[in-house]
């Protein structure tokens, strides 16, 4: 059989795409902790080395709040810790002065505008996130 053996591909589900797309992107946020402390510590607290279940990927707003294409995007993602994540929101006052200080006034006004201009839904990025999930 060929790679075109008749058969239609089942879609997979918007959810499982999701899941899949989210692993990757926790193993890259995991990935650039690593290389630049050599462990994993919290973003917002300096909690560490974290391990197992208190080692989060957050986001610094709300994934809530966020377009289903900015719940994705590393420029918002760091390593947490359990208590920073869920007890405190994901502590994002400190969160943004932290990230303000790495990456700068202008980085951040880009940044919000593109969280402002995410309005697409989530079928829109269907092909989006399972294109995502196949790299």
């Amino acid at each position: 059989m060929g790679w075109d053996d008749g058969k239609k591909k089942k879609a997979r589900s918007l959810d499982a795409v999701e899941r899949d797309v989210w692993n990757h992107c926790r193993r890259i946020v995991r990935e650039r902790a690593y290389a630049k402390d050599g462990d994993l510590y919290c973003y917002t607290c300096g909690a560490g080395p974290l391990v197992g279940s208190n080692a989060h990927t957050g986001h610094m707003v709300n994934a809530a709040v966020l377009g289903w294409g900015m719940r994705y995007d590393l420029r918002i993602l760091r390593v947490q810790c359990y208590r920073c994540n869920i007890h405190l929101g994901g502590n994002g006052a400190v969160y943004l002065w932290r990230w303000l200080a790495e990456n700068g006034i202008d980085a951040a006004q880009k940044l919000f505008e593109d969280i402002a201009a995410d309005d697409r839904d989530r079928e829109y990025l269907r092909y989006y996130l399972d294109e995502l999930a196949v790299r």
